[in-house]
C-alpha cells in the first residue's frame, strides 16, 4: 500500500551503496539520487553487477560537478551551472581535503551578487584562480585584495584552460565552477561548459 511504499523509500540513503563501489558523483543529494536509484533497481530483481557497473561509470547531471575525466593524475570537474558565488562554495566545501590543490576556473558577467564569503574561501582553499573577463570578476578580485593566490584573466575558454595545464600538478584537481553568468565570452551556461568537456577529453596524458 501508499503507506508501505512511503516506509520503504525512506530508509533509503547513501549507506546502501557498498563502499567498495566507485562511485564518481559528489555532494549529498547526488549520493542519496543514486542510492534510491540502486535500490529501486534491486527491488526490479536486477543482478547487482550491472547495477554497479552502471552506478560506477554514472558522471552525474551535465554541468553539476559533473567528473569529465582523469589525466594524469589530474582530475576535471564541470559545474557550469553553478553561476552564484554560494554555488561554488558549496562545490569548494566538496573538496576541502584537496586544499591547497584546486584550480579554480570561474568569474564572468555580473549579476549584482556578492563575492565577500566567496573570496575568503577561495584564499582558504584554491592554488590558482583563472577568472574569465567580466564584472563579476572585477569583483572578485576587488574582495581577495592582497593574496598568495596565483589570479589570472583569461578571454576565452581555450586560454583558461591553457592556464590551468601550466600550473596543474599529479593530485590536483581542475574546477569549473564561475559563480558568475556567462554571457560576454559564452553563448550561456553550457556553451561554457561543452567547451570546457570538448578540451578535458582531448588532453593528452603527460610524464
Amino acid at each position: 500500500n501508499k503507506n508501505s511504499v512511503k516506509g520503504q523509500f525512506a530508509i533509503v540513503n547513501k549507506k546502501n551503496i557498498p563502499k567498495s563501489w566507485k562511485i564518481k558523483l559528489l555532494g549529498e543529494h547526488n549520493l542519496e539520487n543514486i542510492s534510491l536509484a540502486i535500490e529501486t533497481a534491486r527491488k526490479f530483481g536486477i543482478k547487482e553487477t550491472v547495477i554497479k557497473k552502471v552506478a560506477e561509470s554514472f558522471n552525474g547531471l551535465p554541468g553539476r560537478l559533473e567528473f569529465i575525466r582523469e589525466v594524469s593524475g589530474v582530475k576535471y570537474y564541470n559545474d557550469t551551472t553553478a553561476t552564484t558565488p554560494e554555488a561554488t562554495l558549496a562545490a569548494l566545501n566538496l573538496f576541502k581535503n584537496k586544499k591547497g590543490k584546486i584550480i579554480l576556473i570561474g568569474g564572468g558577467a555580473d549579476k549584482n551578487l556578492e563575492y565577500g564569503g566567496y573570496a575568503r574561501v577561495v584564499k582558504k582553499y584554491v592554488k590558482a584562480l583563472i577568472l574569465f573577463r567580466g564584472l563579476a570578476s572585477d569583483k572578485i578580485i576587488s574582495a581577495l585584495g592582497k593574496t598568495k593566490i596565483s589570479v589570472e584573466i583569461a578571454d576565452s575558454m581555450k586560454k583558461a584552460m591553457e592556464i590551468a595545464k601550466a600550473s596543474v600538478k599529479k593530485g590536483d584537481i581542475v574546477l569549473l565552477s564561475p559563480g558568475a553568468a556567462s554571457f560576454g565570452v559564452f553563448k550561456n551556461e553550457f556553451d561554457r561548459g561543452e567547451q570546457f568537456n570538448k578540451i578535458v577529453k582531448n588532453l593528452k596524458k603527460h610524464k
